[in-house]
Protein backbone atom coordinates (compact mmCIF):
# COMPACT_ATOMS: atom_id res chain seq x y z
CA UNK A 1 0.00 0.00 0.00
CA UNK A 2 1.48 3.33 -0.87
CA UNK A 3 1.58 5.93 1.90
CA UNK A 4 -1.77 7.72 2.29
CA UNK A 5 -3.53 4.85 0.87
CA UNK A 6 -4.86 3.74 4.87
CA UNK A 7 -5.83 7.06 5.64
CA UNK A 8 -7.90 7.60 2.19
CA UNK A 9 -9.20 4.14 2.38
CA UNK A 10 -10.41 4.61 6.09
CA UNK A 11 -12.77 7.57 4.78
CA UNK A 12 -14.20 5.96 1.15
CA UNK A 13 -14.04 2.48 1.83
CA UNK A 14 -13.48 -0.45 -0.31
CA UNK A 15 -11.31 0.13 -2.97
CA UNK A 16 -13.22 -1.86 -5.54
CA UNK A 17 -15.66 1.25 -4.94
CA UNK A 18 -13.47 3.41 -6.54
CA UNK A 19 -13.28 4.33 -10.69
CA UNK A 20 -11.03 6.64 -12.54
CA UNK A 21 -12.30 8.14 -15.83
CA UNK A 22 -9.28 9.52 -17.66
CA UNK A 23 -10.04 11.25 -21.11
CA UNK A 24 -7.76 10.88 -24.17
CA UNK A 25 -7.72 12.99 -27.07
CA UNK A 26 -4.58 12.59 -29.46
CA UNK A 27 -1.69 12.12 -26.41
CA UNK A 28 -1.70 8.36 -25.88
CA UNK A 29 1.82 9.01 -24.71
CA UNK A 30 0.74 11.12 -21.50
CA UNK A 31 -2.39 9.06 -21.23
CA UNK A 32 -0.17 5.60 -20.95
CA UNK A 33 2.27 7.60 -18.02
CA UNK A 34 -0.90 8.73 -16.29
CA UNK A 35 -2.19 5.15 -16.13
CA UNK A 36 0.84 3.46 -15.52
CA UNK A 37 1.38 5.80 -12.36
CA UNK A 38 -1.57 5.56 -10.74
CA UNK A 39 -2.57 1.33 -11.69
CA UNK A 40 -0.99 0.17 -8.57
CA UNK A 41 -3.05 1.88 -5.89
CA UNK A 42 -5.18 -0.42 -3.79
CA UNK A 43 -7.45 2.07 -3.55
CA UNK A 44 -8.13 2.06 -7.53
CA UNK A 45 -10.96 -0.97 -8.51
CA UNK A 46 -10.85 0.78 -12.38
CA UNK A 47 -9.91 3.32 -14.84
CA UNK A 48 -12.01 3.58 -17.53
CA UNK A 49 -9.95 5.29 -20.50
CA UNK A 50 -12.15 7.73 -22.64
CA UNK A 51 -10.82 8.08 -26.33
CA UNK A 52 -12.37 10.99 -27.45
CA UNK A 53 -12.62 10.48 -30.95
CA UNK A 54 -8.30 10.57 -31.74
CA UNK A 55 -7.11 11.10 -35.17
CA UNK A 56 -4.06 10.29 -34.36
CA UNK A 57 -4.54 5.88 -33.45
CA UNK A 58 -4.65 6.61 -29.65
CA UNK A 59 -7.76 4.79 -28.99
CA UNK A 60 -5.19 1.45 -31.16
CA UNK A 61 -2.42 2.15 -28.75
CA UNK A 62 -4.21 2.31 -25.96
CA UNK A 63 -6.56 -0.44 -26.20
CA UNK A 64 -3.24 -3.20 -26.98
CA UNK A 65 -1.33 -1.54 -24.42
CA UNK A 66 -4.16 -2.39 -22.02
CA UNK A 67 -6.07 -5.94 -23.51
CA UNK A 68 -4.84 -7.97 -21.11
CA UNK A 69 -5.35 -5.80 -17.99
CA UNK A 70 -8.38 -6.64 -16.19
CA UNK A 71 -8.19 -2.82 -14.33
CA UNK A 72 -8.41 -1.44 -17.51
CA UNK A 73 -10.79 -0.34 -20.00
CA UNK A 74 -10.48 1.95 -23.00
CA UNK A 75 -13.44 3.03 -24.62
CA UNK A 76 -14.20 5.29 -27.21
CA UNK A 77 -16.47 8.23 -26.62
CA UNK A 78 -17.63 7.67 -30.51
CA UNK A 79 -17.57 11.29 -31.38
CA UNK A 80 -15.46 14.08 -29.85
CA UNK A 81 -18.26 16.24 -28.07
CA UNK A 82 -15.27 17.73 -25.51
CA UNK A 83 -14.59 17.02 -22.65
CA UNK A 84 -17.73 17.11 -20.43
CA UNK A 85 -19.16 14.64 -23.07
CA UNK A 86 -16.08 12.50 -23.42
CA UNK A 87 -16.53 11.87 -19.10
CA UNK A 88 -20.23 11.59 -19.52
CA UNK A 89 -20.35 8.83 -21.88
CA UNK A 90 -18.64 6.67 -19.51
CA UNK A 91 -19.32 7.29 -16.07
CA UNK A 92 -22.80 6.30 -15.68
CA UNK A 93 -22.74 3.13 -18.47
CA UNK A 94 -19.17 1.84 -18.17
CA UNK A 95 -18.62 2.12 -14.60
CA UNK A 96 -20.12 0.26 -11.34
CA UNK A 97 -20.21 2.89 -8.93
CA UNK A 98 -21.70 2.22 -5.44
CA UNK A 99 -24.38 4.63 -4.64
CA UNK A 100 -23.14 8.15 -3.92
CA UNK A 101 -19.51 7.39 -4.77
CA UNK A 102 -19.43 8.90 -8.00
CA UNK A 103 -16.02 10.56 -8.61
Amino acid sequence: MRQGDTWLSDRIGNAMNTGIVILNYNDAGSTQKLVDSIIGYSLIGHIAVVDNCSTDGSLKLLGEKYSDNKKVSVISSGKNGGYSYGNNSVSYTHLTLPTKRIV
